[in-house]
């Protein structure tokens, strides 16, 4: 992924920069393990990904609204 000029990184001291959700679009299970697809805030709609949970530890509320919905 190359960021979009708006795309700016959370970034948090003494640890790798963070991408902030914007929501969550999908989700899925590939080989036993729980996948989101992911619209990153500041990145266009066709560079969403999917992300296995582990991967969105600071995600928590944005899951939740999903799961909710």
């Amino acid at each position: 992924l190359q960021p979009s000029p708006t795309a700016i990184p959370v970034v948090v001291p003494d640890q790798e920069e963070e991408f902030e959700v914007e929501r969550i679009i999908d989700k899925r299970k590939k080989k036993g393990r729980t996948e989101y697809l992911i619209f990153w805030k500041g990145y266009p709609l066709e560079e969403a990904t999917w992300e296995r949970i582990s991967n969105l530890n600071n995600a928590k509320e944005s899951i939740q609204e999903f799961e909710d919905s």
